[in-house]
């Protein structure tokens, strides 16, 4: 069978430029030790963003039973994230399968992988199920790319038409004989890619399955948990969940139900290890939980700081403007103090002016002239009063005497 694939993710640029990506496309570091190539507006790329870590639990429970040289699956690779987690894991002797029916999703992971270094992979751009040939596939919208699906989902922007493949050909024509380790989490298809493991299956050829059990999800293609989890039982495949009957680890289940997006660990009747009973996952979440504590914390001392910067900002104008103020009346003093010198200098040379005139009068009224003038007015006065007649004869004959000046004689 020709099988489609791309090729192996070996010797890629694991700087990816921006026509390689999108151009929204950012480096976000995780933490545990990868980094991931994605676009931060997108649902995963928000939570990476806030925790740098995604389903704690699951993530958990994979770096506990997954070890160098294991075989690993990750169908529904989305962004890369468990793909560049499992490529970590398993070490360079390791082998590493992603599948996706979108291209972009594909693009993505293979970036992310070479930025991490990660050569130990190999991604498929096609759709699992349980026939060869082709199918359509609903692109969800640009926010939601990890909702994209085989069945007719909600919201969509576009619908494609991509390959299928069975899983069970391609294992066997890369001559796989056993999986360790498959997540699948194909937004509804999970059960025919289950049946598209054919012998890998029910010879229980694939130790742990790490799979999304919603309803919401499952029902775009006529599915359900409680069929998933028949297919599984039947060949003995046993269920653990997380957070139940113990709430920090994974426990046992024979009941699997869909209780919101739920991952169910199933194992193989082959494997006679149990899943971890402890998880540090609840302690991950105290951290994440302190760590947005202290995020909000400083959130509002950063507001506090704000409305400080914005007092000081005021009282720096204020401060300003009395410095203008002080500046001005500084000048106005300036001004006054001036004024008042010249004042000074003037009523100086008025108090002289004064006391040459006083002395010039003294000096006139002790003159014989004026003496005699006083006299004569005296008896002018006297002989021509004010008004009468004689004055007038007086003041007619007098007037070429005077000129132009005002005073009388």
């Amino acid at each position: 069978m020709d099988v489609p694939h791309d090729t192996e993710h070996r010797g890629q640029n694991p700087n990816p430029t921006a026509t390689d990506t999108a151009k929204t496309v950012e480096r976000i570091p995780t933490s545990l030790g990868f980094d991931l190539l994605v676009d931060p507006g997108d649902y995963l790329g928000l939570l990476l963003l806030r925790d740098a870590i995604f389903e704690v639990p699951e993530t958990d429970v994979v770096t506990r039973i997954v070890r160098p040289g294991n075989v690993c699956i990750d169908a529904g690779c989305h962004l890369g994230y468990y793909s560049c987690l499992l490529g970590k894991l398993i070490g360079h002797g390791g082998r590493l399968y992603s599948f996706d029916a979108n291209q972009a999703s594909c693009e993505a992971t293979r970036h992310s992988l070479a930025l991490n270094g990660l050569c130990n992979a190999e991604v498929v751009n096609a759709a699992l199920g349980d026939r060869e040939g082709t199918a359509l596939f609903h692109i969800s919208t640009s926010d939601q790319t990890g909702l994209s699906s085989l069945g007719e989902i909600p919201i969509f922007r576009e619908v494609t038409s991509v390959p299928m493949m069975r899983l069970d050909d391609f294992l066997e024509q890369r001559r796989i004989e056993r999986v360790h380790f498959l997540k699948l989490d194909v937004e509804g298809a999970e059960e025919i890619v289950l049946r598209g493991l054919g012998d890998y299956l029910s010879h229980g050829m694939v130790d742990f399955i790490l799979i999304e059990c919603y309803d919401e999800r499952l029902q775009v293609l006529k599915t359900s948990t409680e069929q998933i989890a028949g297919i599984l039982k039947q060949v003995g495949y046993q269920a653990w969940e997380y957070g139940t009957v113990m709430p920090s680890g994974w426990s046992w289940t024979e009941n699997v139900r869909s209780r919101g997006d739920c991952n169910y660990l199933f194992l193989s009747p082959a494997v006679r290890e149990s899943p971890p009973a402890v998880s540090v996952a609840p302690a991950i979440k105290l951290l994440e939980k302190q760590r947005e504590a202290a995020r909000e914390e400083c959130g509002r001392l950063g507001g506090e700081l704000g409305r400080v910067h914005k007092q000081l900002d005021a009282a720096r104008e204020e401060l300003g403007r009395v410095h203008e103020q002080m500046e001005c009346l500084h000048n106005d003093q300036g001004f006054l103090r001036r004024s008042l010198q010249d004042t000074e200098q003037k009523l100086t040379q008025i108090a002289r002016e004064n006391a040459r005139l006083v002395s010039t009068l003294q000096t006139v009224e002790s003159s014989g002239g004026w003496r005699m003038l006083n006299s004569w007015r005296t008896l002018r006065d006297r002989l021509a009063p004010e008004r009468s007649r004689l004055r007038k004869l007086y003041d007619s004959l007098i007037r070429p005497w005077r000129g132009n000046q005002k005073g009388r004689y």
